[in-house]
């Protein structure tokens, strides 16, 4: 559905009778206590109604009301950023193809680019106003480097209430940031409603790898010209990645039975879990508004120097370091060659003893940035879910690398409002990366 279509469709919801918007905030307060008690309604009467557990209707349907119409504003807010952007690469072009002239463009079309530039302040100020209700917005996100008002909107408007989700993992599958079940062979996704298992023998599980070791060997390339210490570190780096990528059994005893999951397409047992995204035939399961919000926050974080960049920059250089730690070259273009040139090499390659160049490289630099950029964002999405909690007065869970990878140490969501902390943060990320 278009964007137009969406804001239609806001403007509509948002001049609904109080009737309806009661009656739906009733049915969303049954289902799972979506909405807290409206900013708009005084500190004395959101403390008792939070204190005895009851909200009133009226004050979860001005609550929804209000995320409604903030939602609407930053929509028309970027539909007049879209007009502008096109009107004036229109204009460009007709100045550089030189249909137009300067001058005519000047008298002709100042004063309009004049008018569209207000009035994505006039939004800006509309949606700058609405978040100050929101104690997240005043309390944490205004003093995050890289987000102002726009990205805010909408994920204030979307997120709506972190009551919703009880640890950050839903966060993130709500903002499509999660991974799913693929498989690697034909690409199809295992959908996890109607995953099919089979139950193998000790000696089905050596076939099945014996099958796909001789595949992978079949798909690497021979280079007869490289020495045969390269060729047994090559050897060792694939069966290395080719170990990653096998299935995990539930047991690996002899004497017992394994359990795989296969693919209902092509019966593969080589199923990974990949990054959510659209696929034809599959329904997603997430806000496609939300994602893309994280990712417009992303590039906005790596344009800013803040805390958030540090993270950037700190992940995308251990991933580096990562990918030439187990001989893989990172490739990039080089424009002037028209081809893929090695951008950091192993040390496996020092010697000169380059291979061929791919037309498609596994690991580029396009790849670790996009990487790294995702990294980020989901780290400022669990920062964003604690402290939205913490301020709610909600508990808040310990993150994942505490209660199963054995961390000890924390980024709190409030060290990255503070630009003195960066040393400090990125210390604590690499402890974590190594």
């Amino acid at each position: 559905m278009s964007r137009k279509s969406d804001a239609a469709r806001d403007e509509n919801a948002s001049q609904m009778p109080i009737e309806t918007q009661r009656s739906d905030a009733s049915q969303g307060i049954a289902e799972s206590q979506l909405y807290r008690a409206s900013h708009a309604v005084g500190e004395a009467q959101r403390s008792a109604a939070s204190h005895h557990g009851d909200v009133s209707q009226t004050d979860l349907a001005s609550r929804r009301e209000s995320l409604e119409y903030l939602k609407l504003v930053v929509r028309r807010l970027y539909d007049a950023q879209k007009l502008r952007i096109q009107s004036d690469l229109r204009v460009q072009r007709l100045e550089r193809e030189g249909i137009v002239i300067g001058e005519r463009i000047e008298q002709t079309f100042a004063r309009a680019h004049d008018l569209e530039v207000q009035t994505e302040k006039e939004y800006e100020r509309i949606v700058a106003r609405e978040l100050k209700q929101f104690d997240i917005w005043s309390k944490w996100l205004k003093d995050v480097k890289g987000i102002g008002p726009r990205i805010a909107g909408l994920l204030v408007a979307n997120i709506a209430d972190p009551r919703r989700f009880d640890n950050v993992a839903k966060l993130w599958a709500y903002c499509g940031m999660h991974t799913l079940p693929t498989c690697q062979d034909c690409g199809a996704l295992v959908s996890q409603d109607r995953i099919e298992t089979q139950c193998l023998t000790a000696s089905q599980v050596r076939d099945a790898t014996q099958r796909s070791t001789a595949s992978h060997n079949s798909l690497e390339p021979h280079n007869a010209n490289a020495s045969q210490d390269r060729s047994e570190t090559q050897q060792d780096s694939a069966s290395q990645r080719l170990s990653e990528s096998r299935p995990t059994f539930a047991s690996q005893r002899p004497d017992e039975t394994h359990w795989m999951i296969a693919c209902q397409k092509c019966g593969s047992a080589n199923i990974k879990n990949a990054a959510a995204r659209r696929r034809a035939g599959h329904k997603a399961n997430w806000s496609s508004e939300l994602k893309t919000t994280l990712w417009k926050a992303a590039g906005s974080f790596v344009k800013t120097k803040g805390p958030y960049r540090s993270a950037y920059e700190t992940h995308k250089d251990y991933l580096i370091r990562r990918q030439t730690a187990r001989n893989e070259i990172v490739w990039k273009r080089d424009p002037a060659k028209n081809k893929n040139v090695p951008a950091f090499l192993p040390e496996m390659f020092h010697d000169g003893n380059l291979p061929k160049a791919p037309d498609k490289p596994e690991w580029t630099l396009g790849r670790i940035d996009a990487m790294a950029k995702r990294w980020t964002a989901k780290l400022f999405l669990s920062h964003l879910w604690a402290a939205w909690r913490e301020i709610e007065g909600l508990p808040v869970t310990r993150p994942f690398v505490f209660t199963h990878l054995g961390h000890k140490d924390y980024v709190s969501p409030w060290m990255m409002t503070d630009d003195a902390k960066i040393d400090e943060i990125i210390e604590l990320l690499k402890q974590k990366a190594a």
